[in-house]
């Protein structure tokens, strides 16, 4: 069953390739921040730019949490909490995952979701 349609941006700790995986294993649209130029931005910058765009971004970095109570949502963020893991488990993670995930944040209204 295809995700519902929802653009994801994957931040610069996470590999390019797994945007790429995400566009063909999972019909979702996913960016690299490193495509979109994002790898040297601030977090401030990045946030505004991804609320303009509504998109979902999926992050290792904490950093990002506290953004959406200050600028309300969206973006919707995904926190990755697994700690250092392979591009081969990150990708069964979401595969588990990402559906659950983007239901939160798109039926429940969650503008930051955790996944272990």
């Amino acid at each position: 069953m295809p995700l519902k349609k929802m653009c994801i941006w994957t931040d610069t700790h996470i590999s390019p390739a797994i945007a790429k995986w995400i566009n063909e294993q999972l019909d979702v649209e996913a960016i690299s921040f490193y495509k979109l130029d994002f790898h040297t931005e601030p977090y401030y910058n990045i946030f505004m730019r991804a609320k303009e765009n509504n998109v979902i971004f999926i992050t290792k970095d904490k950093d990002y949490i506290n953004l959406p109570a200050t600028f309300k949502a969206p973006p919707f963020i995904i926190l990755l909490r697994s700690g250092n893991i392979s591009n081969s488990e990150l990708k069964e993670l979401l595969l588990r995952s990402l559906q659950k995930c983007i239901d939160l944040i798109l039926k429940h209204n969650y503008h930051i979701v955790e996944l272990t």
